[in-house]
């Protein structure tokens, strides 16, 4: 790890930052010179990316003298690296780009399809208007205004069902230039030391063994099988039929979106069938414009942001505030992220 040495002009205060770095250069170097410096377990010495970064904060957060670096290094007990939370505002989701490699079809589009009665008003909103503005639960967590976080699932439902819409989100900015992949390892790292483990995400359908179809990946004619699948397998099929009825049917129907569900479909398909290709159209060029960045991981290692089912409510204000009260420089090199010692006092 590199440790930033102090720079002030003669005569200048020290800030607050610059007091910090100065502090924790002494104390790494007292801890060296009375060899004081904190065993670190081995297979947390070399991770080589940000997956196998997840991999062993999962295994080890449970490990006392892990527990204590995780909670020294993103635990908000300095201030190298602040991010700044920006008031929630709606983004384009055609400007906005994956950090993970795979969505799944039956999360997203599956979604609506399954819960026609929480959906319904947001789909006729994203139907029957030209850019409506959509916050489906939450905001979600975007990264230097381009960056997903958290919320991929609820954007490519946006997507899907109007990519010229606009969704809510929590935008971060940070004080030093990182990668998103940095800016996950950060995320990641908070939410450990605020539940006290890695909450693991799934890419499967509602915990079953079969794998949800990947709207970053599959071909159209794989996603329009899994569409009709989640149609067919809905508990309240005959709900989503006519909500999308009454939709295309509407009186209002008379903007482009509607128009293209519309058009290209012989008179015996279904509304709800004409509905679901439209959404998955939609979802292939999500996939051509809106690809993942280099290196995105597995859904299984992104940052849950509420900390997982059964998560206290309080989880995403806690991460968030500590991601702005500061993390420690360990996310600066995805490459090398452990200090070189941790002050004996955190192990306790």
């Amino acid at each position: 790890m590199i440790i930033h040495r102090a720079k002030s002009e003669s005569g200048k205060k020290p800030t607050r930052l610059t007091q910090l770095r100065m502090e924790r250069q002494r104390r790494y170097e007292a801890d060296e010179e009375q060899n004081n410096q904190v065993e670190i377990p081995d297979n947390m010495k070399n991770s080589q990316s940000y997956t196998d970064f997840v991999k062993h904060l999962a295994s080890n957060v449970s490990d006392p003298k892990a527990k204590a670096w995780i909670d020294y290094a993103f635990g908000g007990e300095n201030e190298d690296i602040q991010f700044d939370a920006e008031p929630e505002k709606a983004y384009p989701v055609k400007d906005l780009k994956p950090t993970q490699n795979f969505i799944g079809l039956e999360n997203s589009i599956g979604w609506t399809v399954n819960n026609p009665d929480k959906a319904g008003d947001g789909l006729k909103k994203m139907l029957l208007e030209k850019s409506p503005e959509m916050k489906p639960g939450s905001a979600i967590w975007i990264f230097n205004g381009e960056f997903i976080i958290d919320g991929h699932h609820r954007w490519s439902q946006v997507y899907a069902f109007n990519p010229d819409a606009k969704i809510v989100a929590i935008n971060f900015k940070c004080n030093q230039k990182l990668k998103p992949q940095q800016a996950l390892a950060a995320v990641q790292g908070v939410i450990a030391s605020v539940v006290g483990k890695v909450p693991i995400a799934t890419s499967k359908v509602d915990g079953k063994e079969k794998t949800a179809s990947n709207v970053l990946k599959d071909s159209e004619d794989t996603m329009l099988k899994a569409a009709q699948d989640c149609l067919n397998e809905s508990a309240k099929k005959d709900e989503f039929v006519d909500l999308c009825e009454s939709i295309v049917e509407s009186k209002n129907a008379e903007d482009r979106e509607i128009g293209s569900i519309r058009s290209g479909f012989d008179d015996d398909d279904s509304d709800a069938a004409k509905v679901l290709t439209y959404a998955v159209r939609n979802c292939l060029k999500l996939k051509s414009g809106n690809n993942a960045v280099q290196g995105a991981p597995d859904r299984e290692y992104m940052p849950q942001t509420d900390g997982g089912k059964g998560a206290d409510k309080s989880v995403p204000s806690q991460v968030q505030a500590k991601l702005t009260t500061g993390v420690d420089d360990i996310v600066t090199k995805v490459e090398n992220r452990l200090p070189r010692g941790i002050r004996k006092k955190y192990i306790g």
